[in-house]
């Protein structure tokens, strides 16, 4: 397995992963986002994978455009050239060009991960598993490619086209942790929203069957630097920089 994925989280050389790029610099998931995430030395960037009716690969967090855009629609029954018709809403349009505010393609992101050398964690919302892992291998090898769901069935699905990819299941259960160990490298998170309420005994149990771990999210330094100092292996962040949490520490 690729060691960028499996080294240790230390307050050295945070294992940051920026949730749908930098947001408290751009708008999610767009490609502001991502470069500003790249600037800032990620470990990895996280993203959310859709597909237009004409098949085009596009980064969202929705379904539909109609929360983040100025315009109204669902992703699948849309060609690309109508989304693009669409611009991210609000004060982002004093800071970034038309053309930055419109949806990103997947390959967008992924060069974006490449130029700025970080790994591509990509969450994936729909069926066709084989479209985004070809395109995620024409820019990446397979062991640095993160594949992430809450949908245990899609990550099963992964291993039909990849034994190396990464696979991390989101809200999972330990039996559903095991499973996908028996299948290929994986990591997990657990649904435990204050970290307080984490039982340690789980973080051994997931360890030791070879799975890596992260709760959600490390939201303040003081957050993320607990999460380290208890062994999580790698940590989501809405707005914490990697220089920030070694300065802090």
């Amino acid at each position: 397995m690729n060691d960028r994925i499996v080294r240790e989280n230390i307050f050295a050389d945070p294992k940051l992963i920026a949730h749908r790029g930098l947001t408290n610099e751009a708008p999610e998931n767009s490609n502001p986002a991502f470069r500003k995430a790249g600037e800032n030395g990620f470990w990895a960037i996280e993203t959310d994978v859709h597909k237009t009716k004409d098949g085009i690969l596009v980064c969202n967090h929705n379904q539909t455009v109609d929360e983040q855009y100025d315009g109204s629609g669902t992703i699948a029954e849309m060609s690309f050239s109508e989304l693009k018709r669409y611009h991210f809403k609000g004060a982002w349009t004093k800071k970034y060009s038309p053309e930055e505010l419109s949806i990103p393609t997947f390959s967008d992101y992924l060069d974006a991960c490449k130029k700025y050398g970080a790994l591509p964690f990509i969450e994936i919302k729909i069926d066709d598993i084989k479209a985004v892992i070809e395109a995620a291998l024409a820019i990446f090898s397979e062991d640095e490619i993160i594949i992430s769901s809450t949908d245990l069935k899609r990550l099963i699905d992964v291993r039909k086209y990849s034994e190396r990819v990464f696979v991390h299941h989101i809200f999972s259960s330990q039996e559903a942790m095991e499973l996908l160990c028996d299948q290929g490298p994986c990591g997990v998170s657990y649904n435990y929203p204050r970290l307080s309420s984490f039982p340690k005994d789980l973080l051994e149990r997931t360890h030791s069957r070879g799975a890596k771990l992260c709760l959600r999210a490390g939201d303040t330094l003081e957050q993320a630097a607990e999460m380290i100092e208890i062994g999580l292996d790698y940590i989501p962040t809405n707005c914490i920089t990697p220089a920030q949490l070694k300065q802090y520490k």
